[in-house]
């Protein structure tokens, strides 16, 4: 039995009935395997289908505590269930986020023995079987991300190393005062909070505090979009979103989006004037794509995937990336 005070966990969900109750239940299959009590608090962002009567169903299982709110994106549902719970240690979960029964176990007994380590990202295995458009931003994330993912193991981060390694709130864990001041320090391009990044800045700021910690013991399996429309309006937002992670911070990646930016002009003016030269680019830019995330260690699923679908990921997320400069410049603008 872990001899650590109980472990707030804050899960913002939005219209997702079947994912939040299985995220739930493995959540205390976790706890009840270390022995770890539990503090859960689910904010429900303006569900408008059958999630609140899981979550009500979940309340009489487990002794949940849920809190409803006009919907306000997952930033501020975070923010909200972080002021709520009272716990000195704190794990952020999306409700798409399936722990595995040995994660909780496995990091009770790192804060126990390395009290140092007090910041942990999860290690997310994506559940691509079946499923091209999982599978598709698996293929992305063992691109930007394989310094760790070639070869998982326990490691460290700081700041310097940020853009290098996997992160996200998705399955987040850290001292709850220090992610209260994160989102006190969370700053956004734009005036409107649900189009922003909702974990990066925030994240940026912490580890200029403290260090992240990341291993494939304290994993989880996340479950993406499965049908084509999730999959645009996800690239759609996530394009926004990027804009507001990295267009305000040096480094490769923005130097990476400002290329896009004009390779994409580029290519559209190439298109207008020499189309079948265009369409030869596309083709060969599909293929160079598909060897480089076989190099970097992706399935052939993975790989069919990132062909197949790299053009409406291209279209969509650009389109994102546009409305997030758009929105960027009418705030700096109005400011």
């Amino acid at each position: 039995m872990l001899d650590l005070p109980p472990l707030s966990v804050v899960i913002p969900v939005f219209n997702e009935p079947v994912w939040i109750r299985r995220s739930i239940d493995a959540l205390f299959a976790a706890s009840s395997c270390a022995g770890w009590r539990l503090d859960v608090v689910v904010v429900d962002d303006g569900s408008t289908d059958d999630t609140g009567k899981v979550l009500a169903e979940l309340v009489e299982q487990h002794g949940i505590r849920v809190i409803t709110q006009v919907n306000s994106g997952r930033f501020a549902a975070r923010q909200r269930g972080m002021a709520e719970v009272t716990g000195d240690f704190l794990l952020l979960l999306d409700s798409r986020v399936i722990l595995h029964s040995e994660a909780l176990r496995f990091l009770g007994a790192q804060l126990a023995e390395h009290p140092d380590r007090l910041v942990w990202n999860g290690h997310i295995n994506v559940d691509a079987a079946g499923n091209p458009y999982a599978a598709f931003w698996a293929a992305l994330e063992k691109i930007g991300w394989r310094r760790y993912l070639a070869k998982p193991r326990l490691m460290s981060y700081g700041l310097d190393e940020f853009d290098a390694f996997p992160k996200g709130t998705g399955m987040f864990c850290g001292p709850a005062d220090l992610l209260r001041a994160a989102t006190q320090h969370f700053e956004t391009l734009y005036d409107d909070v649900k189009f922003a990044s909702d974990d990066t800045g925030m994240l940026r700021w912490i580890a200029g505090q403290q260090r992240f910690h990341i291993a494939p013991e304290f994993n989880a399996i996340y479950h993406g979009r499965d049908s084509f429309k999730k999959f645009v309006k996800h690239c759609n937002f996530r394009g926004t979103t990027f804009v507001d992670s990295y267009l305000g911070h040096a480094g490769p990646v923005r130097t990476v989006l400002i290329a896009a930016i004009l390779l994409g002009f580029g290519w559209l003016a190439v298109l207008v004037l020499w189309p079948l030269v265009a369409i030869s680019l596309v083709l060969l830019g599909l293929l160079g794509a598909g060897a480089l995330v076989r190099r970097c260690g992706a399935s052939w699923a993975e790989v069919r995937a990132t062909v197949w679908l790299a053009p409406i990921f291209a279209a969509s997320f650009g389109a994102g990336v546009l409305r997030g400069l758009w929105l960027a410049g009418k705030a700096r603008l109005s400011r």
